[in-house]
C-alpha cells in the first residue's frame, strides 16, 4: 500500500558532492543572489521549442520530465501520463502509449484521474514507465508496447536495475526501511527507518543513473545515496544550518505533530540530483510559511561547491527547470508563458543573465503562452 499524504508542488534538482569533499564531511548549503556560479561555466545556450500538434500537446512544465534517447528527447507529463518523443530540433516524432487530456494540477477534471507516471527511464532504445498503480510498461523507441506487467509492493518511485527493481518507500511508510531491492527471489532492504512522520510523495524524480550506478535522493533527508551492484552507500550530506529539519523532527511520536513542527519553521530540503563526468548539480527548496525559494549548487571536478539562483517561481522560466545532463550539456525545461513574458521585458529578470549566451535568440520571439514547454540546452565549459 502506498501512502501519498504530503505532496510538495515544486520539483528541484539535487547535488552530489565530489568524493574528496564527501570524505571531509558535510557540504555547507548557502543561499544565492544570482546565477553567476552557473553562467561562469556556460559556453552557449540553444533554445529548442517543442513542436505542438493535435497529438503532442505537453502539459505544464512543472509536471513534465525529460530523458535523453540518443539525441532525441523523451518528454513525459507525469500527471496526465502522456509520453512523447521529439527530435533534437524539437520536431514531434511519435507518442509512446495512448495520449490523454492534459491535466493542470490547479484544475483537475471531475471524475477519475489517469494512472499517473511515478517515474520513467531510458535504457538504450527502450523506455520504461512505472505508473502509480504499480504497472510497469516497456515501450520501444517508436511507441510500441513491448511488455506490460503489474509489480506488487512498489514504493513511491522505482528504478529497474540489473539485480531487480530498486524501489523507494521513504520515511514514515510504516516499514523499518526506506529503500528495497525487489528480486525474483526475495527482497533486500536499505536505510532503516523508525520515524513516525507523514510519508511524502516526492514531486521530482528520486533516481538518476550515471556510469553504471544509480544515485537517489531521500525526501526529508539531507543526503544523497548511491546504489551499485546490490549495495547502497551515502555519497554526501548537506548541512542546511538553521533551516535543517534536524533530529527533533524525526523524534515525534505523532506524525501530525511532526508535520506541524515542520510547517511552523523555515526548512530546506533537497530533491533532485543530476551529474556527468565533470559536473554535479543540486537543486534545493526552502519553504517559509508557504513561501518557497530555490537554490542550486554546482561542483566541477574536485573543486568547491558554488551556489546560484535561477529566480523566483512567479517570474523566472528557469525556476525549477533543470531536468537532465549529459557529457555536453545541461537541459532545462522552460514554461512557454513565463519565457515569452520574460522576452518581452528581460531587464531585471533571470533571462537577462542568459541572453548573451543564447546562440539562436531569434527563436525566442516565436514563443508564446500556450505553446509546449521549451528546452534550453546549456553547453558547459
Amino acid at each position: 500500500m502506498k501512502f501519498r499524504t504530503i505532496i510538495f508542488a515544486i520539483q528541484l534538482p539535487l547535488l552530489w558532492c565530489c568524493a574528496s569533499q564527501a570524505e571531509k564531511g558535510n557540504v555547507v548549503f548557502e543561499t544565492a543572489a544570482d546565477a553567476s556560479a552557473l553562467t561562469d561555466v556556460i559556453k552557449s545556450i540553444e533554445i529548442i521549442p517543442l513542436e505542438k500538434t493535435n497529438g503532442s500537446a505537453v502539459g505544464p512544465a512543472r509536471n513534465t520530465e525529460v530523458c535523453l534517447l540518443g539525441r532525441d528527447y523523451i518528454v513525459a507529463d507525469r500527471l496526465s501520463s502522456n509520453i512523447f518523443r521529439f527530435s533534437p530540433e524539437g520536431r514531434f516524432l511519435c507518442s509512446l502509449g495512448p495520449v490523454g487530456e492534459i491535466i493542470d494540477i490547479d484544475g483537475c477534471p471531475v471524475g477519475e484521474m489517469p494512472d499517473r507516471i511515478s517515474n520513467f527511464q531510458v535504457d538504450r532504445d527502450e523506455v520504461t514507465a512505472v505508473y502509480a498503480t504499480n504497472r510497469a510498461v516497456h515501450y520501444s523507441a517508436d511507441g510500441r508496447i513491448l511488455s506490460e506487467n503489474t509489480v506488487e509492493d512498489l514504493g513511491y518511485q522505482s528504478f529497474f536495475v540489473p539485480e531487480g527493481i530498486l524501489t523507494y518507500f521513504g520515511y514514515g511508510a510504516g516499514r523499518p526501511y526506506r529503500v528495497a531491492l525487489l528480486k525474483d527471489r526475495g527482497i533486500e532492504t536499505f536505510l532503516p527507518d523508525e520515524s513516525k512522520v507523514i510519508s511524502m510523495d516526492p514531486s521530482a524524480p528520486l533516481f538518476f543513473p550515471y556510469n553504471g550506478s544509480v544515485f537517489f535522493t531521500d525526501t526529508y533527508g539531507s543526503g544523497i545515496y548511491r546504489y551499485d551492484g546490490g549495495e547502497v552507500s551515502p555519497v554526501v550530506i548537506f548541512d542546511f544550518g538553521d533551516t535543517a529539519l534536524g533530529e527533533r523532527y524525526f523524534q515525534f511520536d505523532d506524525s501530525f505533530a511532526a508535520a506541524e513542527y515542520m510547517l511552523s519553521k523555515r526548512f530546506t530540503l533537497v530533491q533532485r540530483y543530476i551529474r556527468n563526468g565533470k559536473y554535479q548539480i543540486v537543486e534545493t527548496f526552502t519553504q517559509d510559511m508557504g513561501e518557497v525559494t530555490a537554490d542550486y549548487g554546482i561542483c566541477k571536478g574536485g573543486g568547491e561547491w558554488k551556489w546560484f539562483s535561477l529566480g523566483m517561481s512567479d517570474s523566472s522560466p528557469f525556476f525549477n527547470s533543470l531536468r537532465q545532463i549529459d557529457e555536453d550539456a545541461l537541459y532545462c525545461l522552460l514554461d512557454a508563458g513565463l519565457l515569452s513574458a520574460a522576452v518581452r521585458q528581460p531587464s531585471g529578470t533571470i533571462l537577462d543573465a542568459f541572453l548573451p549566451f543564447i546562440s539562436n535568440p531569434e527563436v525566442l520571439q516565436t514563443v508564446s503562452a500556450g505553446d509546449n514547454p521549451v528546452i534550453a540546452k546549456i553547453y558547459l565549459k
